[in-house]
């Protein structure tokens, strides 16, 4: 069976074979325990595809390892088009001078990343339930539109956010620290919980403007017609960045 993935604008239709049924579709999306096991199955995925991490930049996936991000972040914090500077979706004007001003800090969190255990692999950057199929025996993700080759851990902000919502639990919520640590467990043959818990709270911390970078790049490569749809996207995950995250307020273990 084929199945229409996108259609641009009425000018193009991409049929796909169907590959079976999304975890929100399925209706086990305010499970926890989906959303752990997809978390699981996701890393042990990018635990192994992390040694082609540098192939797969030579290839084209998109660089976003957290050694590069500190220029591409500022570069974008510079850019008045993709902030929408003077219109009603940007960047308010005094945010973006504030995160200018933090680089030097946002550079000190992604040479953290650089120095931790863990190394760089595949980042789905759009990881949730409408992009994930159940299968009988695991998951398929799908849509990598997003993916880049960065710090692993940036991985986790869009389903801890998207679990949030699905679950209907607050930021720093138990439930969400089940859900992170669930992910974290196929990394220990890297380092030992506490460390790895740490790079995760740093990741999250990095992940917003990265995404916005992410963004960016799609936008370049969308329709002129249809870029006004999506655009408020950078400036809204640049905001992110200094906004509290999913595991803000959580009680340390």
């Amino acid at each position: 069976m084929l199945v229409p993935l996108a259609v641009d604008a009425g000018r193009r239709l991409l049929l796909l074979p169907d590959g079976g049924t999304t975890l929100r579709a399925s209706g086990h999306g305010g499970d926890a325990a989906a959303w752990e096991a997809l978390l699981a199955d996701h890393a042990r995925l990018q635990v192994e595809v992390a040694a082609r991490a540098d192939e797969m930049v030579a290839l084209g996936v998109p660089d976003l390892r957290p050694e590069r991000l500190p220029d591409l972040a500022a570069g974008l914090l510079a850019d008045d088009d993709a902030l929408l500077t003077g219109t009603p979706d940007g960047l308010d004007p005094a945010l973006r001078e504030r995160l200018r001003g933090s680089t030097g800090a946002y550079a000190e969190l992604c040479r953290a990343l650089v120095a931790g255990p863990v190394p760089a692999s595949v980042q789905h950057d759009d990881l949730h339930d409408g992009n994930v199929f159940v299968t009988g025996d695991g998951f398929r993700f799908f849509d990598w539109g997003d993916a880049s080759v960065a710090h692993r851990f940036l991985t986790l902000l869009v389903p801890l956010r998207g679990a949030a919502a699905a679950l209907a639990v607050p930021p720093g919520s138990p439930v969400l620290l089940r859900l992170r640590d669930a992910y974290l467990e196929p990394w220990r043959e890297f380092a030992g919980t506490a460390v790895l818990r740490e790079l995760a709270g740093l990741a999250l911390r990095v992940a917003p403007l990265a995404r916005a970078l992410t963004w960016h790049r799609i936008l370049r490569a969308v329709h002129p017609d249809d870029r006004a749809r999506w655009q408020a996207s950078v400036p809204g995950w640049v905001a992110e960045s200094a906004a509290p995250g999913p595991l803000d307020g959580a009680v340390p273990a």
